[in-house]
């Protein structure tokens, strides 16, 4: 296995393991099981628990802006750019929130008001 697609398969396990035990609750082993790899694999790519999460909202924030970007060039016109980049993005996030609803989770003292989260 590449050292790309091991990185890929420990960000997809560190995101299934967050998702289902939250960020402190979660400990490098949990991660390292679920993506079968090793201790010295995960730590070979990300020093520590924090790191991980780091390359996590990297990804995110990537793949959010690729779709924000695709959106906007399909379209004419300021309003209908801003209209479609605003959609895209928040498709990006329900989707995310979907998928994993406790990894996207904002901690009770973070909420805007009136928020429910």
């Amino acid at each position: 296995m590449s050292k790309v697609a091991t990185r890929e398969r420990i960000l997809d396990a560190a995101l299934e393991v967050f998702a289902r035990k939250g960020y402190h609750r979660a400990i490098v082993d949990d991660i390292v099981r679920v993506s079968r790899t090793s201790k010295g694999a995960v730590h070979h790519h990300f020093p520590n628990k924090e790191a991980i999460v780091l390359a996590l909202v990297d990804d995110f924030s990537a793949r959010l802006a690729g779709s924000v970007t695709a959106a906007i060039a399909e379209q004419r016109g300021a309003l209908a750019k801003v209209e479609c980049a605003l959609t895209a993005a928040l498709l990006r996030s329900i989707g995310a929130r979907e998928r994993w609803p406790t990894a996207v989770r904002i901690p009770r003292g973070n909420r805007p008001r009136g928020s429910r989260g």
